[in-house]
């Protein structure tokens, strides 16, 4: 559908944290997979969260009342409300292929009076990640992390150390694992915007960042491409 979907469920209250949610234009099968997996779906209290702003990763956002994201996630949709070019529009290398992308997936920025923002503090733009707030769900504590754009403006890692799981977002993709339709897919970018990151520089810092921070025993939910587990390394 897109990007990965990472589901939280809360076993005491039963409420579900949706991560992510694919392109638009899979909403109909994305929420037939959802409903299955959890029967009582449309019961439950439900909240989105979104790791960053492109359009593979916030296309069911319109089921959710409440949407978390950065500051800088919910400015690049207040961008596109207003009618401005959005920060990947912006590079003449990348306007082709989200321009492409965002019409043949039917994209819709989500309502602005639905987000809530993750971070309390600024970013530190001189590091490649940095701690902007805390986010619970759950018995979990994620310490909220935001890159300094090398992904995207507003692109958020979730940490959780006591319980050694993180959520990565594009920060982190498993390119090695890949099904084979997302192989396909991941062949178009080099022809249609060079590439996905706004600044590859910086991208690699994140990187190198991340393989220092989660190397060994961490379960790993990456923006696309199978899961980590705890006995894998990145």
């Amino acid at each position: 559908c897109g990007s990965n979907i990472t589901v939280l469920e809360d076993l005491n209250t039963k409420a579900l944290l949706v991560i992510d949610g694919g392109f638009t234009c899979y909403e109909a099968y994305t929420m037939r997979i959802l409903r299955a997996l959890f029967p009582d779906y449309d019961a439950r209290k439900k909240e989105m969260l979104l790791t960053h702003s492109d359009s593979d990763h916030a296309g069911i956002c319109q089921h959710f009342q409440t949407i978390w994201c950065t500051r800088r996630t919910a400015d690049c949709f207040t961008g596109e409300h207003m009618g401005l070019p959005s920060p990947r529009e912006e590079n003449p290398n990348m306007l082709p292929y989200y321009r492409l992308s965002t019409l043949i997936t039917d994209y819709v920025p989500p309502i602005l009076s639905r987000l809530c923002l993750l971070d309390s503090q600024p970013c530190d733009d001189s590091l490649p990640l940095s701690r902007v707030g805390e986010f619970r769900f759950g018995d979990m504590t994620f310490d909220v992390y935001q890159g300094n754009g090398g992904h995207v403006p507003g692109e958020t890692v979730l940490v959780d150390d006591r319980h050694r799981v993180a959520i990565t977002g594009d920060d982190y993709i498993n390119t090695h694992d890949l099904t084979p339709a997302q192989k396909e897919f991941n062949r178009l970018a080099p022809y249609l915007a060079r590439s996905v990151n706004q600044d590859s520089a910086k991208y690699r810092a994140i990187l190198t960042t991340l393989r220092h921070m989660l190397d060994g025993g961490w379960l790993l939910l990456p923006g696309h491409g199978a899961i980590i587990h705890r006995d894998q390394r990145l």
